[in-house]
């Protein structure tokens, strides 16, 4: 895994510099911790630092998927430069133990969560080595201080998926479950008012029309981006692209071999009502592209959080 994250990112990587960094030092440094780790989860931890060397908001090491499911039952994240629980799941350990939307995180093992890296705590406790629980210190909505050893959920999965005969009911549901939670959702309040749930930018051209044909019939419209993480410009161009009557510029696409200026899609019709963006500390890459534009073009009001400050382009590499 090691040498393939290292030859694709000197072959693929958009500054061929990699700003700076001796890779083949810091490569042959990772083999040698590598070949010290007493646990698999440690090794794999060794080749995610080597990309984290690099300071990118996009470029980060997957690793294998894990034989279980792992859930700690309570969602947290940044508000302003403070962290808070945002969702507790019923029927949790951490319902049992208390947790309540509203209380404040103040470190997670020890580790005090800041607006900067807060993504690289999700990613290691989430992704890169899940834990078996959580040690909290909180201070709940009243201020009162509390310490909280919260249990992770973890069920199993088999050793093969069957997908064979009925069971491939089961390969669709999950795919449709996936498509509903990712799916655009409208909220209507009055004849005149909006509201749209975007919860990432990929969406096939119909869909993108079918966004900006409703868009039409409404004097205000909301566009809540609230989570978004993100997608890819051929949802971004056009889908700002309707909001105009003329070609705007989105950024200057900075590549391995030359620079190239993103520029939105020309629609017929845009729509030209008054326009609301929402942003929370999740909101990035392609949703704070779509908020900077409609600030910069003065052609809208962007209410909330600063966003994350992931703004990149990424490939997955098997």
């Amino acid at each position: 895994m090691l040498r393939n994250v290292s030859d694709e990112v000197k072959k693929q990587y958009y500054d061929p510099q990699l700003h700076g960094i001796d890779w083949d030092a810091k490569v042959r440094e990772a083999k040698e911790r590598i070949d010290k780790a007493d646990s698999l989860n440690k090794a794999l931890s060794q080749v995610a630092a080597l990309l984290d060397s690099l300071h990118d908001s996009h470029t980060f090491f997957l690793p294998p998927p894990r034989p279980y499911v792992h859930d700690y039952g309570f969602r947290m994240q940044m508000i302003g430069d403070h962290c808070y629980v945002v969702g507790v799941r019923p029927g949790s350990d951490a319902e049992t133990k208390g947790l309540k939307p509203g209380d404040e995180i103040l470190t997670v093992n020890n580790y005090a969560p800041a607006r900067e890296d807060f993504w690289k705590m999700e990613y290691v406790y989430n992704v890169l080595r899940p834990q078996p629980g959580l040690n909290l210190s909180l201070r709940t909505a009243t201020g009162e201080p509390r310490q909280v050893l919260v249990d992770a959920k973890v069920r199993e999965l088999p050793p093969k998926r069957d997908s064979t005969g009925d069971r491939i009911f089961d390969v669709i549901r999950d795919m449709e479950n996936e498509e509903r939670v990712f799916r655009v959702r409208y909220a209507e309040r009055g004849r005149d008012l909006l509201i749209i749930k975007l919860p990432r930018f990929l969406l096939s051209p119909s869909e993108v029309d079918s966004v900006l044909g409703k868009m039409r019939n409404y004097g205000v419209v909301v566009f809540d981006l609230r989570g978004n993480q993100g997608g890819g410009d051929d949802t971004l161009r056009p889908l700002l692209g309707g909001l105009f009557d003329h070609k705007v510029k989105i950024s200057d696409r900075v590549g391995r071999s030359s620079t190239k200026v993103l520029e939105t899609e020309v629609r017929y019709h845009p729509f030209t009502g008054k326009l609301v963006v929402l942003l929370d500390s999740n909101s990035a890459s392609a949703s704070e592209l779509f908020a900077r534009v409609v600030q910069i073009e003065k052609r809208g009001l962007i209410v909330g959080d600063h966003s994350s400050g992931g703004v990149m382009e990424a490939k997955h590499y098997s």
